[in-house]
């Protein structure tokens, strides 16, 4: 049995200016606290129970700053407004983890399975210009369904996993004041103006098998296949509409490694290569807006939203790792 305590001091976290599309910068600060308790049981028979409790405060700030061109009718010149918005990141998660291995006959065969669900609470979800989609509080519950085989032969080792992912999501945006709607009706002060749900049916799908020619030389090889599809419902109850989404794309990792075995050290090289996945942002046709102000001239807007877009993206990831071993040195 055992426990960790985790705590990091935030300055930024990789990829959110990419949810900000057309800001001109971005400030962030926060912290992060994770606290875990896991237990470890090695059964009769070669089995082995695995149950692991944790829980986790996310709570980050964004201080995002936009250039909003305008065009002035009456001077017959445009003029730049800078403003910041201040975007507040907060979750709670609370989680729960089973694992069990059990062998299968006596060819080297083992049969595991695990299960996880987590709780997540949002606080506070930032209005990400991306997609457009206004959202305050919410809860999400994500679980993770899994099976997996492997067969140990000699110095050489195959497996096989399958995941499924299933994940509801609720948020919504709150009224800060009294709001008409076009039809007439009235939401009040802490009514929801949008709401969201969203429903993520992942897979998930590993292929592994790794060899030991000797004692020197082994060899490696992975294949992974992440499929990931959601349906997005949203009900936006200023303008009386609603409206779905469905998407859905599948990413893929290849991967590749060496291991060689010398007297004092051992060297591992690993090679990676991930393709499907793509950088999110939004496209160009900026959509044009007027609207009038106290003094009674039209100023023209470009609004910052439009239509999702993936940017295709591969990655190639490579990792030398090279192992000591203390047990040599004590020996001499």
């Amino acid at each position: 049995i055992g426990g960790s305590v985790f705590w990091a001091d935030l300055d930024a976290v990789d990829g959110v200016d990419l949810l900000y599309p057309g800001s001109q910068d971005s400030e962030q600060f926060g912290s992060i606290l994770d606290l875990r308790v896991g237990l470890i049981s090695e059964l009769s028979d070669d089995r082995s129970l695995e149950a692991m409790l944790l829980y986790n405060r996310f709570d980050m700030t964004h201080d995002v700053t936009y250039n909003d061109w305008r065009w002035i009718e009456d001077l017959g010149n445009s003029i730049i407004d800078t403003r910041m918005e201040r975007n507040l990141d907060r979750s709670r998660t609370w989680g729960v983890h089973l694992g069990y291995v059990v062998p299968i006959g006596s060819d080297g065969w083992r049969l595991g399975g695990i299960m996880t669900g987590n709780w997540v609470s949002h606080p506070k979800i930032p209005n990400y210009e991306l997609m457009n989609i206004p959202r305050d509080p919410g809860n999400s519950w994500a679980y993770n369904i899994g099976l997996g085989f492997s067969r140990s032969e000699k110095l050489s080792v195959v497996g096989i996993d399958f995941i499924y992912e299933p994940i509801l999501s609720n948020t919504w945006a709150d009224a800060a004041e009294r709001i008409e709607t076009p039809i007439g009706r009235i939401i009040l002060p802490g009514g929801k103006t949008v709401e969201n749900d969203f429903q993520f049916s992942n897979y998930l799908l590993r292929l592994g098998f790794t060899s030991q020619e000797n004692e020197r030389f082994g060899i490696q090889f992975g294949l992974q296949v992440r499929s990931i599809g959601y349906k997005l419902v949203q009900n936006n109850y200023v303008q009386e509409f609603r409206r779905k989404q469905r998407e859905r794309w599948q990413e893929w990792t290849a991967s590749f490694g060496l291991i060689l075995n010398l007297q004092e050290l051992q060297v591992k090289y690993q090679g990676r290569w991930t393709t499907g996945t793509g950088q999110p942002g939004v496209s160009l046709n900026a959509t044009l807006e007027s609207a009038g102000d106290s003094r009674g001239f039209q100023s023209i807007i470009v609004a910052p939203s439009g239509s999702l877009t993936l940017l295709d993206a591969h990655v190639i990831t490579h990792r030398i790792t090279v192992s000591i071993p203390i047990t040599s040195w004590s020996s001499k």
